[in-house]
């Protein structure tokens, strides 16, 4: 154990003067994130709850929807049984980067039952009254792909944390209809690279992901079903969802009757710009800030995908290596997309490759890593993202391509103390000889580690490497991990 120190400690002072470099670059490349860079400072033309006029500026918010007579806006236009009232008590707020911010308020459905005013239960989607800067107002409405709700015998309200599926925002003022696609509480990658193809084609050139075409063509149908008396198995009115009109049938020994029904004009190929992520389950709270549109997380299992989230939002140098290098509005930007799969053999945890020069895709082993802990799997995505940023830095042959070099030889020689440090950050509680350890993964075939390294610290990192696993000997197993 003490050699093992040792030689951390011998790496960390030769590349003490290297680090140092390296952050000065990131924090001179990335100003324009210098307020990201720290916790406490939120940019003052955008909606916190730090900021000490928040009550006030939701008040204004709610002040205007009433005196815009936005309500009316609400009303259903077939059957009005069913009043929709904003969830004032519990704003969902988000700040998307430092001059976008959104308030997303649930509507309740509110009818009369015996002169009293009741809450319907919600089946297939879920209404919101969206505010993006504190004044141009829509309706969001998020509903899932699954068309089986139709035929549920114990139907339950669409969760919102993690959100996959759509979100319809109707413009309360303007008549405008966008349509855009989730995955996992995220604008999908597919629904980001339509919108790339669009606006390069119509501009000619490369231009920006916010810019947003004129021709709107998808005709779209969108209907809302009541139940005829409150539902044998929730005891209220049902308000079902249907984003095809197909009227629905019994649910819960209940018949159906059409409320509200429209025909729209959906831009559905067209770019919403600075798009908010799901709300989640809660209220009250604030959605983060985006990590930029270029990093791109289509990642399905939970594990892997907290793993991911975990890695680009822990403050260290290699989340600024990511941002600086993947993240930013413009098309010269280039775009890193994670994915997991099954398809990788059990001994690789990871592998990246870049499409092009401009496009990076980071494959997660998803077979292995939900037996693994948590610090191992973000482990793995540091040693990715570390592999996509080295290879940003790979000259480009006459062909077009990247010209490649030995990466896991470069991480061993120089980049061990960067990942054990980062791990630190990410998670505190780790001790330094298995955040060194873990750094290790993936790197065993490299001289570095077959020649400078002595045996034992060979054998005391493979150990440590086996104990971060749910398989492990309880009493020897490490690390945290997903429920």
């Amino acid at each position: 154990m003490t050699n093992c120190v040792s030689v951390f400690t011998s790496i960390l002072k030769s590349h003490f003067v290297f680090l140092t470099v390296l952050l000065f670059v990131f924090s001179s490349c990335r100003k324009e994130h210098s307020a990201e860079s720290e916790p406490n400072i939120i940019p003052k033309n955008v909606l916190s709850k730090e900021d000490p006029d928040f009550a006030s500026r939701l008040a204004a918010i709610k002040e205007k929807f009433y005196s815009d007579e936005l309500e009316e806006k609400l009303i259903p236009n077939v059957k009005q049984d069913i009043v929709w009232i904003p969830d004032w008590e519990n704003p969902n707020t988000q700040i998307v980067n430092d001059s976008v911010s959104y308030v997303l308020y649930p509507l309740i459905g509110k009818y009369s039952k015996n002169g009293k005013s009741e809450k319907a239960m919600l089946i297939g989607g879920k209404p919101y009254l969206m505010v993006k800067n504190e004044k141009e107002f829509y309706r969001a409405f998020y509903y899932s792909n699954d068309n089986s709700l139709q035929s549920m015998t114990n139907p339950t309200e669409l969760k919102m944390d993690n959100f996959t599926g759509k979100l319809l925002l109707s413009s309360l003022t303007n008549r405008g209809n966008y349509l855009l696609d989730y995955v996992n509480g995220e604008v999908s990658y597919s629904y980001k690279d339509l919108q790339k193809r669009g606006a390069k084609k119509a501009n000619g050139m490369r231009g920006k992901l916010s810019y947003i075409e004129t021709q709107c063509h998808t005709e779209m149908r969108n209907c809302t079903f009541v139940s005829d008396w409150a539902g044998s198995c929730s005891g209220s009115i049902i308000v079902l969802f249907s984003p095809t009109c197909n009227w629905p049938q019994s649910i819960c020994g209940t018949s159906f009757s059409l409320t509200d029904s429209s025909e729209i004009t959906v831009c559905e190929d067209i770019w919403f710009p600075d798009p908010p992520t799901d709300p989640g389950s809660g209220g009250g709270g604030t959605g983060g800030t985006s990590t930029g549109y270029e990093v791109i997380i289509n990642v399905t299992d939970p594990c892997i995908l907290e793993g991911v989230r975990t890695s680009i939002n822990a403050r260290n140098t290699i989340r600024e290596m990511l941002n600086a290098t993947f993240t930013g509005s413009d098309f010269e930007s280039r775009d890193v997309s994670f994915y997991d799969v099954t398809t990788l053999p059990n001994n690789i945890m990871g592998t990246t490759h870049p499409e092009n020069t401009m496009v990076f895709t980071i494959n997660l082993n998803k077979n292995v890593l939900p037996d693994r802990s948590k610090e191992y799997i973000v482990s793995t995505v540091y040693h990715e993202i570390l592999h996509a940023y080295l290879m940003t830095k790979y000259p480009i042959g006459t062909d077009g391509k990247f010209i490649m070099s030995d990466d896991h030889a470069q991480m061993a020689d120089e980049y061990i103390a960067l990942l054990t440090g980062a791990l630190k950050v990410a998670f505190p509680q780790i001790g330094l000889k298995d955040a060194w350890a873990l750094s290790w993964g993936g790197l065993e075939a490299t001289p570095y580690y077959n020649k400078k390294l002595s045996a034992a610290e060979r054998t005391e990192i493979e150990k440590i490497n086996s104990q971060h696993r749910k398989t492990a000997p309880v009493a020897e197993r490490k690390g945290t991990y997903c429920n």
